[in-house]
């Protein structure tokens, strides 16, 4: 399995649905999985501005090493888990964690929005969102390299071309989230 095929299916338009279509399609098996915004002009400037540059919708890429629905539908789409994609969208859109809501906790980077908030992003990840998925055993032997090839504006691991606004967004989110006010 190449790194070319992966990224062929993945950005192939016929492999793109919508997020109500993709949550009952969406295997249970391993793979990749790719996320795209409809309109860039829904994201603020300087992602839009990255995804003109580029030409294109793409804005993340993930793997799930045991259960594609689980890490894409659950976790990264609905939120009902840990997720870095959900944390960066909800901060590129403009929500913040409840002060504090971190401050107890060991794990100081999973920070969450409130439950309306949570409520909202899921709205718009459902109405502003496609994706495309890829079944492959061991897709993290793949992953880096898409990533790093690709360049999708939500990805800050393997991402030579990382927006340093989305880590100062994120940084900004672990900071209101462990602080004592």
């Amino acid at each position: 399995m190449t790194k070319e095929l992966a990224i062929k299916h993945l950005l192939n338009d016929e492999n793109i649905f919508p997020v109500y279509e993709a949550t009952q399609s969406v295997p249970k098996q391993p793979g990749l999985y790719a996320i795209f915004i409809r309109k860039p002009k829904k994201l603020p400037d300087q992602f839009n501005k990255l995804l003109t540059l580029q030409n294109t919708k793409l804005i993340y890429v993930g793997k799930a090493s045991i259960d594609l629905h689980k890490r894409l539908i659950k976790q990264d789409l609905k939120h009902q888990g840990p997720s870095t994609f959900f944390r960066s969208i909800g901060a590129v859109l403009g929500y913040r964690p409840p002060f504090g809501s971190l401050r107890n906790s060991r794990n100081k980077n999973n920070y969450k929005f409130s439950r309306e908030d949570t409520k909202k992003i899921i709205t718009w990840i459902g109405t502003n969102l496609c994706v495309s998925w890829y079944e492959v055993d061991n897709p993290e032997t793949i992953e880096p390299n898409i990533i790093k090839f690709l360049k999708p504006a939500m990805n800050l691991k393997y991402n030579p071309s990382a927006l340093t606004e989305l880590y100062q967004l994120r940084s900004e989110c672990k900071k209101i989230a462990c602080s004592n006010k």
